[in-house]
């Protein structure tokens, strides 16, 4: 997604980043990276559980849960999901799959973002 920020906010596109990570982890990350858009963290799980983008982890995630606020780990796992919402609040474009590895390149998702608001 970096690699097409620029062409993304060129097109009139806000980022918003939503991560399980803590807002603590998210500073690190922040600091390391340097990024335009907005990264805000979802540690208690409260909106991909809304959302319906989470599932529960079994011991097989037991390394990778995500861990919340306070430090504990979290018995949910995100899925990978990307949304284009407008000014309204209505949701657009959405892409979701439970396949962590299948995601939408980023010359997808310009193509998705031109045809939604040509210029």
């Amino acid at each position: 997604m970096a690699d097409y920020e620029d062409k993304i906010l060129a097109l009139g596109y806000q980022i918003i980043a939503v991560s399980p990570d803590s807002p603590d982890n998210l500073g690190k990350t922040l600091d390391k990276n340097s990024i335009q858009y907005t990264l805000l963290s979802d540690s208690r799980g409260e909106l991909i559980k809304a959302m319906g983008i989470a599932y529960q982890a079994t011991f097989l995630y037991e390394s990778i849960r995500s861990k919340g606020a306070t430090g504990e780990k979290l018995d949910l796992m995100p899925v990978p999901s990307l949304f284009v919402v407008d000014r309204k609040g209505i949701i657009r474009f959405e892409h979701v799959d439970s396949d962590y590895k299948v995601r939408m390149s980023g010359e997808e998702l310009i193509n998705v973002l031109r045809a939604l608001n040509p210029r």
